[in-house]
């Protein structure tokens, strides 16, 4: 399997179906950082924090679902408004700071960040049948080189 994430804690994992992606130390230090990154970033606080703030609006929708008053589907529609609406683009948006926050700690740690452009390149030709972006929680590579 081609991936690789990050616990709250800090500890790092890395799949080794990932390393044919990466091509060499760049491409992994490109990884490792973005993996990083998400903890310097504090991501999972972030989102436990949406999650605290959102909550209430499920609580009325299941209220509202007990009741009769959306025939049982207040609480799937608002979770996937929820979902697609606010969670999704908030993840692609953390993903963009951590490819950015990650640029800078390879650079730091004296990898060459271009390296960064064809490991985010072959990863997505890894990916074949990839959702759309706006269903992803990953932005696309083509916002990646842009940004």
């Amino acid at each position: 399997m081609a991936n690789a994430f990050v616990l709250p804690g800090g500890k790092v994992f890395v799949f080794s179906g990932i390393f044919p992606i990466c091509r060499g130390n760049d491409g992994l230090a490109a990884v490792l950082g973005h993996e990083i990154a998400h903890n310097i970033a504090q991501h999972a606080a972030e989102k436990m924090s949406q999650m605290v703030l959102l909550q209430p609006i499920v609580w009325v929708l299941m209220y509202l679902d007990a009741t009769g008053m959306t025939l049982g589907l207040g609480r799937v529609l608002g979770s996937m408004i929820l979902e697609l609406g606010v969670m999704r683009p908030s993840s692609r948006e953390q993903e963009s700071e951590a490819d950015h926050i990650g640029l800078m700690l390879m650079a730091e740690a004296c990898y060459d960040p271009r390296g960064a452009i064809g490991f985010w390149e072959r990863m997505e030709k890894a990916q074949t049948g990839a959702p759309p972006e706006w269903l992803s929680t990953h932005p696309s590579v083509s916002g990646f080189m842009s940004a």
